[in-house]
Protein backbone atom coordinates (compact mmCIF):
# COMPACT_ATOMS: atom_id res chain seq x y z
CA UNK A 1 0.00 0.00 0.00
CA UNK A 2 1.38 3.04 -1.16
CA UNK A 3 1.68 5.89 1.61
CA UNK A 4 0.69 9.09 0.79
CA UNK A 5 2.33 12.53 2.55
CA UNK A 6 -0.01 14.44 3.53
CA UNK A 7 0.62 18.02 3.41
CA UNK A 8 -0.73 20.61 5.67
CA UNK A 9 -0.50 24.30 4.73
CA UNK A 10 -1.11 26.53 8.02
CA UNK A 11 -1.81 29.90 6.59
CA UNK A 12 -0.59 33.06 8.26
CA UNK A 13 -2.85 34.23 11.28
CA UNK A 14 -2.34 38.45 12.18
CA UNK A 15 -4.40 39.62 15.03
CA UNK A 16 -4.65 43.73 14.49
CA UNK A 17 -5.88 44.60 18.24
CA UNK A 18 -6.01 48.61 20.07
CA UNK A 19 -5.05 48.44 23.44
CA UNK A 20 -4.66 51.95 25.59
CA UNK A 21 -2.15 52.42 27.58
CA UNK A 22 -0.34 49.60 26.24
CA UNK A 23 3.32 49.68 24.88
CA UNK A 24 3.36 47.78 21.03
CA UNK A 25 3.90 44.53 21.06
CA UNK A 26 5.09 41.78 18.28
CA UNK A 27 6.09 38.08 18.60
CA UNK A 28 6.95 35.99 15.68
CA UNK A 29 7.48 31.88 15.81
CA UNK A 30 8.80 30.13 13.02
CA UNK A 31 7.95 26.07 12.48
CA UNK A 32 11.21 23.94 11.63
CA UNK A 33 10.52 23.07 7.90
CA UNK A 34 10.44 19.74 6.47
CA UNK A 35 8.71 17.98 4.20
CA UNK A 36 4.92 18.86 3.52
CA UNK A 37 5.79 21.72 6.03
CA UNK A 38 5.04 25.97 5.73
CA UNK A 39 6.55 28.45 8.20
CA UNK A 40 3.73 30.21 9.36
CA UNK A 41 4.00 33.68 11.80
CA UNK A 42 1.65 35.71 14.15
CA UNK A 43 1.12 39.26 15.12
CA UNK A 44 0.01 41.81 17.06
CA UNK A 45 -0.38 45.27 17.16
CA UNK A 46 -1.09 47.46 20.01
CA UNK A 47 -1.59 51.32 19.85
CA UNK A 48 -0.64 53.64 22.71
CA UNK A 49 -1.70 57.06 23.82
CA UNK A 50 0.30 60.01 25.49
CA UNK A 51 2.05 60.04 28.86
CA UNK A 52 -0.20 62.43 30.80
CA UNK A 53 2.37 65.47 31.81
CA UNK A 54 1.76 68.66 34.21
CA UNK A 55 1.95 71.91 32.44
CA UNK A 56 2.32 75.48 33.38
CA UNK A 57 1.27 78.75 31.37
CA UNK A 58 0.26 82.10 32.07
CA UNK A 59 3.04 83.27 34.05
CA UNK A 60 4.08 86.82 33.20
CA UNK A 61 8.33 87.93 31.61
CA UNK A 62 8.37 90.68 34.28
CA UNK A 63 6.02 92.44 36.13
CA UNK A 64 5.93 96.39 36.49
CA UNK A 65 4.51 97.60 39.83
CA UNK A 66 3.00 100.94 39.80
CA UNK A 67 0.98 103.93 42.24
CA UNK A 68 -2.83 102.56 41.05
CA UNK A 69 -3.25 106.12 40.97
CA UNK A 70 -0.41 107.65 39.49
CA UNK A 71 0.43 109.25 42.69
CA UNK A 72 3.96 110.64 42.98
CA UNK A 73 6.33 109.76 45.61
CA UNK A 74 6.35 112.61 48.25
CA UNK A 75 8.16 111.25 51.36
CA UNK A 76 5.12 109.00 52.34
CA UNK A 77 5.37 105.19 51.77
CA UNK A 78 3.85 105.21 48.36
CA UNK A 79 1.92 101.53 47.64
CA UNK A 80 3.07 99.93 43.94
CA UNK A 81 0.92 96.68 42.60
CA UNK A 82 0.49 95.11 39.45
CA UNK A 83 -1.44 91.90 38.50
CA UNK A 84 -0.57 88.25 36.67
CA UNK A 85 -4.36 86.45 34.90
CA UNK A 86 -4.77 83.51 34.34
CA UNK A 87 -1.98 81.20 35.35
CA UNK A 88 -3.14 77.88 34.83
CA UNK A 89 -1.83 74.59 35.96
CA UNK A 90 -2.90 71.38 34.57
CA UNK A 91 -2.01 67.75 32.96
CA UNK A 92 -2.72 66.90 29.18
CA UNK A 93 -1.57 64.56 27.30
CA UNK A 94 -0.18 67.90 24.84
CA UNK A 95 0.60 71.79 26.30
CA UNK A 96 -3.44 71.75 24.78
CA UNK A 97 -5.63 71.18 27.36
CA UNK A 98 -8.16 68.13 27.98
CA UNK A 99 -5.65 65.94 25.16
CA UNK A 100 -6.78 62.44 26.21
CA UNK A 101 -3.46 60.80 28.24
CA UNK A 102 -2.39 57.84 30.44
CA UNK A 103 -0.16 57.69 33.35
CA UNK A 104 0.01 54.29 32.93
CA UNK A 105 0.23 53.49 36.78
CA UNK A 106 2.04 56.24 37.72
CA UNK A 107 -0.36 58.70 39.12
CA UNK A 108 1.16 61.71 39.85
CA UNK A 109 -0.14 65.41 41.55
CA UNK A 110 1.95 68.11 41.42
CA UNK A 111 2.62 71.52 42.91
CA UNK A 112 3.13 75.43 41.56
CA UNK A 113 6.42 76.69 43.62
CA UNK A 114 7.64 80.32 43.85
CA UNK A 115 10.94 80.69 44.57
CA UNK A 116 12.93 84.54 44.72
CA UNK A 117 16.37 85.74 44.61
CA UNK A 118 17.28 88.63 46.25
CA UNK A 119 15.24 90.97 48.72
CA UNK A 120 16.42 94.55 47.39
CA UNK A 121 14.73 97.49 45.12
CA UNK A 122 17.62 99.01 43.44
CA UNK A 123 17.60 101.74 40.24
CA UNK A 124 21.23 100.25 39.85
CA UNK A 125 22.69 103.67 39.42
CA UNK A 126 24.66 105.47 41.47
CA UNK A 127 21.14 107.14 42.99
CA UNK A 128 20.41 105.03 45.06
CA UNK A 129 18.90 107.35 47.60
CA UNK A 130 15.66 105.47 47.18
CA UNK A 131 16.87 102.19 46.90
CA UNK A 132 15.00 99.87 49.89
CA UNK A 133 14.85 96.39 50.88
CA UNK A 134 12.07 94.15 51.76
CA UNK A 135 12.05 94.02 56.08
CA UNK A 136 12.77 97.80 56.11
CA UNK A 137 10.32 99.72 58.53
CA UNK A 138 7.55 101.83 57.42
CA UNK A 139 6.69 105.21 58.07
CA UNK A 140 3.85 104.58 59.72
CA UNK A 141 2.07 101.50 60.90
CA UNK A 142 4.57 100.37 62.33
CA UNK A 143 5.00 97.04 59.93
CA UNK A 144 7.74 96.30 57.70
CA UNK A 145 8.31 96.61 53.31
CA UNK A 146 6.99 93.13 52.02
CA UNK A 147 6.43 91.61 48.61
CA UNK A 148 2.98 90.84 49.35
CA UNK A 149 1.42 87.87 46.78
CA UNK A 150 -2.38 87.37 46.68
CA UNK A 151 -3.18 84.11 45.02
CA UNK A 152 -6.94 84.40 44.25
CA UNK A 153 -8.18 80.59 43.29
CA UNK A 154 -10.18 80.93 40.15
CA UNK A 155 -11.77 78.69 38.40
CA UNK A 156 -10.34 75.73 40.19
CA UNK A 157 -11.35 72.20 40.87
CA UNK A 158 -11.69 71.40 44.20
CA UNK A 159 -8.99 68.51 44.78
CA UNK A 160 -6.62 71.67 44.77
CA UNK A 161 -5.28 73.17 47.91
CA UNK A 162 -4.65 76.73 46.56
CA UNK A 163 -5.20 80.36 46.95
CA UNK A 164 -4.36 82.80 50.01
CA UNK A 165 -1.87 85.81 50.07
CA UNK A 166 1.99 85.57 51.17
CA UNK A 167 4.44 88.03 52.14
CA UNK A 168 7.70 87.90 51.32
CA UNK A 169 10.22 89.53 53.14
CA UNK A 170 13.82 89.30 54.00
CA UNK A 171 13.59 86.40 56.44
CA UNK A 172 10.77 84.53 54.61
CA UNK A 173 10.83 80.72 53.83
CA UNK A 174 10.85 79.63 50.16
CA UNK A 175 9.56 78.30 48.20
CA UNK A 176 5.55 79.30 47.80
CA UNK A 177 3.22 76.84 46.92
CA UNK A 178 -0.15 78.94 45.41
CA UNK A 179 -1.44 75.62 44.51
CA UNK A 180 -1.15 71.67 44.99
CA UNK A 181 -2.54 68.37 44.24
CA UNK A 182 -2.02 65.45 45.87
CA UNK A 183 -1.09 62.05 44.05
CA UNK A 184 -4.40 60.10 45.81
CA UNK A 185 -6.36 63.18 44.54
CA UNK A 186 -5.24 63.44 41.22
CA UNK A 187 -6.23 59.42 41.12
CA UNK A 188 -10.06 61.14 40.80
CA UNK A 189 -9.61 61.98 37.23
CA UNK A 190 -10.19 59.83 33.83
CA UNK A 191 -7.63 61.19 31.09
CA UNK A 192 -7.93 57.68 28.81
CA UNK A 193 -11.71 57.96 28.91
CA UNK A 194 -12.70 57.55 25.37
CA UNK A 195 -16.62 58.68 24.34
CA UNK A 196 -16.17 62.19 25.64
CA UNK A 197 -15.63 60.75 29.53
CA UNK A 198 -12.24 61.81 30.25
CA UNK A 199 -11.42 64.32 32.88
CA UNK A 200 -8.48 66.59 33.52
CA UNK A 201 -7.30 68.67 36.67
CA UNK A 202 -6.93 72.10 36.38
CA UNK A 203 -6.21 74.87 38.22
CA UNK A 204 -6.80 78.93 37.24
CA UNK A 205 -4.99 81.78 39.33
CA UNK A 206 -5.06 85.16 39.43
CA UNK A 207 -2.26 86.61 41.22
CA UNK A 208 -1.83 90.46 42.86
CA UNK A 209 1.50 91.54 43.56
CA UNK A 210 1.89 94.53 45.88
CA UNK A 211 5.07 96.07 47.67
CA UNK A 212 5.45 99.37 49.43
CA UNK A 213 8.39 101.89 49.13
CA UNK A 214 8.55 102.98 52.71
CA UNK A 215 8.39 106.81 53.25
CA UNK A 216 10.85 109.30 55.41
CA UNK A 217 13.02 108.82 52.43
CA UNK A 218 14.37 112.09 50.74
CA UNK A 219 15.13 111.45 46.16
CA UNK A 220 18.36 112.79 45.28
CA UNK A 221 17.26 113.97 42.03
CA UNK A 222 13.84 115.06 42.88
CA UNK A 223 11.11 115.72 39.89
CA UNK A 224 13.08 112.28 38.29
CA UNK A 225 11.78 109.05 37.61
CA UNK A 226 13.03 106.01 39.44
CA UNK A 227 12.97 102.77 37.94
CA UNK A 228 13.59 100.11 40.27
CA UNK A 229 14.65 96.27 39.71
CA UNK A 230 13.27 93.99 42.16
CA UNK A 231 13.89 90.30 43.53
CA UNK A 232 13.26 87.96 40.96
CA UNK A 233 10.32 85.67 41.06
CA UNK A 234 10.71 81.95 39.49
CA UNK A 235 7.19 80.00 39.11
CA UNK A 236 8.01 76.67 38.45
CA UNK A 237 6.11 73.25 38.71
CA UNK A 238 6.92 69.96 40.52
CA UNK A 239 5.75 66.92 40.09
CA UNK A 240 4.93 64.75 43.17
CA UNK A 241 7.43 62.40 44.21
CA UNK A 242 5.94 58.84 44.34
CA UNK A 243 3.97 58.11 47.91
CA UNK A 244 5.45 55.19 50.20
Amino acid sequence: MNNKIKAFAILPVAAALTFFGLQAVSASFAATTGVGETAATTGADATTIEDCEWYLTGVSDSLTLTSADSLEYIGDDLTLTDSDADVNVYFSGTDTEDQRCSFYDDVRGAGVDVTWDGVAFTTGTVDDSLDWNLGLALETGGGVSSLDVDYDKATCDEEFTAGGAVSITDSSPTPLTPASITNMATQGFTPSAVGGGATFAKCTLNATYTVVLPGGRTPANPGASYVFTGPGLTTTITVNEVTP
